[in-house]
């Protein structure tokens, strides 16, 4: 409804000449212009606080449009009056509009008014009841220039009496409050025909329509839409090809060559969009699309080619095949094979060749549009595989490496594919993990990706052509693992040469390991999971493994343990002095010997 209220005011002045000016609409439900005398035909006034102080009557001097209006005078009294217009027979099943236009005498004295849709006797009309729909009221009205106001609105039943109520009530101060140009009308979305299509290409047409009524309200939009399935809608592609009723033309683009399509024509207003009948047309056609096979299986004077026909250009394929020759680019005036109609793909056998010559062959097909030709490609009879060299493997990353390689020979035959292959196992072959990368020969990078961590793989670059694939050399290569951790380890603490069991992860590769930061004495990589090292002289502290991945620092200390002092085995007599040499003897006060 907001959308509805927002469209009304783009047309109210369109209204106004239409209805006020030289034409009515076969939507009109009611109009009045105010432009004769009061009392108006079947219209009544109520004046229940003062009765005659209030008078509603014909003014001239101060219209809106045309030479009337009507109007409420009072002076000095403080009353309500309301004028109600001829008794309407609305339905509860249609959409109506309300338009008029309002004004007041003074801009000083501020006024009260409203207009309504009042079902019941006009004596009884009460502006709070629930049988009154407000259109428009306002409780501080100061303009004495016309201003216009409309709403949409609905009635809740059909087969009773509808009346327009203009209401106002005075400020016991100067009264004048001017009402004129009053219409009902009644809305509905536009009806809307679609044209047939014309002037049809591959990919545009030209459609259109006539919008021969505008539902009551002004045409906002209208066009064409069209889709591949039937009754296309503004969801699907379309047209804006202006606003207002009649004929007019949208120019399709963008179609797909030889395809069926539904078209439409529409026209929106602000109740909706309609539509006009669904027409169907064909897009034009042109030539196919195909691509040319390597030759295969090649001997001295037969080989196998074909080709694939991924479109018929909308229309039907009714040959196809190859051609060949010694010259580049050959076409069906010469050497050519047919090989069925239609599209996909087909296998062509050629024969009658030259042995060790070099010949050409492109796929075509063939519609009502021409025939298309497929890339030319050359092959040799007697040809062998191209010869191709591996690239060293660089960038190694734990999932990643690059790679590549270069084809020095074609073999005597258009290499047609190239790349690296790789795998777990020496020597892999295109049935394993392998790239492509382009055509032709000279040299080339591949990009090898998907590997595992810490995993060795083997790799060979290849070069295939219509004799079959070439291979470079074998090359392996190790990808990086995951860095070092360490979970823990065994004794806790020792002397110099004990050997401590670390237990981690991410073993493979350490190259280093470290007491407290003293290098061990030596140590043995175990397995992936497990390390032995000897502890160096003077080493506590935190063990450290290290590899080019990362290091692993372990969270408890290792204790370093010195060796013991060797106890004293010489002998002697009383009063002899005897030379100690040990560790802790500073400060000592007393020496102890041994009774025996």
């Amino acid at each position: 409804m907001q959308r509805m209220r927002a469209g009304v005011t783009a047309w109210l002045l369109f209204l106004a000449i239409t209805v006020f000016g030289t034409c009515a609409s076969a939507y009109d439900v009611y109009v009045q212009d105010f432009n004769g005398n009061w009392p108006y035909d079947g219209w009544t006034d109520y004046n229940p606080d003062h009765g005659e102080r209030f008078e509603w009557e014909s003014l001239k001097s101060m219209t809106c449009e045309g030479i009337g209006a009507i109007a409420h005078t009072s002076e000095n009294y403080a009353a309500r009056a309301w004028v109600a217009s001829p008794a309407l027979g609305l339905s509860s099943t249609k959409t109506y509009t309300c338009y008029f236009q309002q004004r007041v005498g003074n801009e000083n004295f501020p006024e009260k008014m409203g207009t309504y849709i009042w079902k019941g006797p006009p004596r009884d009309f009460n502006p709070l009841h629930a049988s009154a729909i407000l259109i428009w009221k306002d409780d501080q009205v100061t303009n004495e220039t016309c201003a216009s106001q409309s709403k949409i609105f609905s009635v809740s039943a059909t087969g009773q009496d509808y009346y327009v109520v203009f209401y106002c009530t005075s400020n016991a101060d100067e009264y004048l409050a001017i009402w004129d140009d009053l219409l009902l009308r009644t809305l509905s979305a536009p009806v809307v025909s679609t044209a047939e299509t014309t002037n049809i290409t591959p990919a545009t047409a030209e459609s259109g329509g006539n919008v021969t009524s505008d539902g009551g309200a002004g045409v906002t939009a209208r066009g064409v839409c069209w889709g591949l399935t039937l009754n296309p809608t503004l969801a699907d592609s379309h047209t804006g090809d202006g606003t207002g009723t009649g004929v007019f033309t949208s120019n399709i683009a963008g179609l797909i060559p030889g395809t069926p399509y539904h078209v439409r024509a529409y026209a929106a207003n602000i109740m909706g969009t309609a539509y006009g009948s669904d027409k169907s047309f064909t897009s034009g056609s042109v030539a196919p699309t195909v691509s040319t096979t390597p030759a295969t299986h090649i001997t001295s004077t037969t080989a196998e080619s074909g080709g694939n026909v991924t479109s018929d250009g909308g229309a039907a394929v009714s040959a196809r095949g190859v051609c060949w020759s010694m010259s580049a680019n050959p076409t069906t005036a010469g050497s050519h094979t047919t090989d069925g109609a239609g599209t996909g793909v087909f296998t062509s056998n050629i024969a009658g060749l030259t042995p060790g010559v070099t010949y050409h062959v492109r796929a075509y097909a063939t519609n009502a549009n021409g025939t298309a030709y497929g890339r030319d490609l050359a092959f040799t009879e007697g040809s062998v595989a191209p010869t191709v060299s591996t690239a060293g493997i660089t960038d190694i990353t734990s999932t990643a490496a690059q790679g590549g390689g270069n084809v020095t020979s074609d073999g005597g035959a258009t290499v047609a594919a190239r790349g690296v292959c790789w795998g777990l196992n020496p020597n892999p072959t295109l049935a394993d993990s392998h790239t492509v990368d382009g055509d032709g020969t000279g040299e080339f990078s591949s990009s090898i990706a998907g590997l595992t961590p810490g995993e060795t793989y083997y790799v060979r670059a290849y070069a295939t052509n219509s004799a079959g694939t070439g291979y470079g050399e074998d090359i392996d290569f190790t990808t990086s693992g995951p860095a070092p951790t360490i979970d823990g380890f065994t004794p806790g603490s020792g002397g110099r040469e004990t050997p401590v069991a670390i237990a981690g992860t991410g073993f493979i590769g350490v190259n280093s390991v470290r007491f407290g930061g003293t290098d061990a004495e030596g140590f043995q990589v175990d397995s992936d999971t497990r390390i032995t090292a000897l502890v160096g002289e003077g080493s506590s502290g935190h063990i450290m493994v290290i590899s080019t991945r990362g290091t692993a620092t372990s969270s408890e200390e290792f204790t370093y343990l010195p060796a013991p002092i060797p106890a004293l085995d010489r002998w002697g007599f009383i009063g002899l002095f005897v030379l100690l040499a040990g560790l802790g003897c500073l400060c000592a006060r007393k020496r102890h010997f041994p009774a025996s």
